[in-house]
């Protein structure tokens, strides 16, 4: 039931987990009516997202089914509507469908459907803005304790998931959350979509305040082993290359705040190209072909070129030195001039063996700019390859079903030194691996 085409479009994106479903939409979502024979599955009008028709027929075995596939873990988000006897079941009923051995009577309604054996999945999150349904933080943390704490009994192994704020910098939702149900939880997940699109960039900035000053609470607080996640980020209401630029400086950030920023995935990733445009996606398909969004072709560039161990990062930009030769001997005490904020932001993480060096950047300016690069220290190697991929397009520019390549990333080679100069193009994304020969 999954089209070769999307199912490689998604591969190409190698996800190490898929979170689903999404959206105020998991808080209905009434999972039962979505396993068994299609042709038996209930009806429900989708009225959080405008009351389109939805037959469940993509339901909990084709989403673990893709999963499999994909090599990716799944993030089931289990609805947590409110505090009764019946709601809490039926979410750690879902666990059970998925988890439990193949002698409960579950299970056995997992082996009817096609898969005797338990899916094993590790990663459950307990409702998704919760804020959208009326929920008081105070509330939601009291739901947190009652469905964490069941699901601990049931899934000692699991890795529960909290919702955390939804954009805005207000700390106090996330602070209530991690105050009152600290102990039944481990990963507090965040959203960050940015709906205006031409801050793609200064949106990158407010939600790296809002993640350190998030990542600083954790740690003053009585829960200090709390990870952090954005489980939901996109540049929303535009699919063009500003969303490829945001998508640059998001993860770009996003690695430079491992481990305590433990996983982070867009949204939306999949969209019909008939579905209302409001919303954008990393994947647009008709029913015959597919292109992709602006930001799927910076996060696959990012993901075939990742490297975990984190070295440096910097952020902005200043007036050119005469004297580059000396730029890093003398930074210590170099008064930087004409500092520009917001321009251009980079990452620099090596492979676990360091035969393998990976610079990112993105250039959000306008103008064109240089990325010093030194390498430095007793590993650096003395011999090896240089190659630098790089993304420039107009601001507006977007792929088509007709032209899906439009966006695409250019590769060259450098000769190898211990100090690079990386030119960055206006509106550009580049990528540059150093390999050991």
């Amino acid at each position: 039931m999954l089209r070769p085409d999307l199912l490689a479009a998604l591969r190409g994106l190698a996800p190490a987990f898929i979170r689903w479903p999404g959206g105020s939409f998991a808080s209905t979502y009434k999972w039962q009516d979505g396993i068994g024979p299609p042709a038996s599955r209930v009806y429900h009008p989708n009225e959080i997202w405008g009351g389109y028709s939805d037959y469940y027929g993509f339901g909990t075995d084709e989403y673990l089914e893709l999963t499999r596939q994909l090599g990716a873990d799944p993030l089931i988000v289990l609805p947590a509507p409110d505090d009764s006897p019946a709601s809490v079941e039926y979410a750690m009923n879902w666990v059970h469908y998925v988890n439990d051995p193949p002698t409960t009577t579950w299970a056995q309604m997992r082996a009817r459907n096609g898969h005797p054996e338990p899916y094993g999945v590790r990663y459950f999150q307990i409702d998704n803005e919760p804020m959208n349904n009326g929920s008081t933080p105070e509330r939601y943390a009291a739901l947190v304790n009652l469905y964490g704490s069941r699901l601990r009994q049931i899934a000692p192994q699991a890795v529960i998931i909290a919702c955390g704020q939804k954009r805005s910098n207000d700390m106090a939702w996330s602070e209530k959350v991690i105050d009152l149900a600290g102990n039944n939880f481990d990963v507090l997940g965040v959203h960050n979509y940015e709906y205006e699109s031409d801050l793609f960039e200064s949106g990158v900035r407010r939600i790296r305040d809002y993640l350190l000053k998030l990542r600083d609470y954790v740690r003053a607080s009585a829960h200090r082993g709390i990870k952090l996640a954005v489980l939901e980020w996109n540049l929303s209401r535009t699919y063009d290359w500003r969303a490829g630029l945001h998508a640059a400086g998001s993860l770009i950030l996003y690695e430079s705040l491992t481990p305590e920023l433990t996983m982070t995935s867009p949204a939306l990733l999949m969209r019909n190209t008939t579905d209302d445009p409001t919303w954008t996606a990393f994947i647009y398909h008709d029913h015959v072909s597919w292109f992709p969004g602006a930001g799927y072709v910076v996060e696959k560039l990012f993901r075939e070129h990742f490297a975990d161990t984190y070295l440096a990062s910097t952020s902005g930009t200043f007036r050119d030195s005469g004297t580059r030769a000396s730029f890093f001997t003398d930074i210590s005490q170099m008064k930087p001039e004409g500092w520009q904020p917001g321009t251009v932001d980079a990452i620099a993480t090596a492979a676990a063996d360091g035969r393998r060096i990976v610079v990112k950047a993105v250039n959000h300016s306008g103008s064109p700019n240089t990325l010093l690069v030194h390498l430095q220290g007793s590993r650096v190697p003395a011999a090896a390859t240089v190659t630098v991929y790089t993304i420039a397009a107009g601001l507006r520019d977007t792929a088509s079903l007709e032209k899906a390549d439009r966006i695409k990333p250019l590769e060259r080679m450098l000769e190898y030194r211990p100090d690079l100069a990386i030119d960055l193009p206006p509106y550009a994304v580049a990528v540059v691996e150093i390999a050991a020969r």
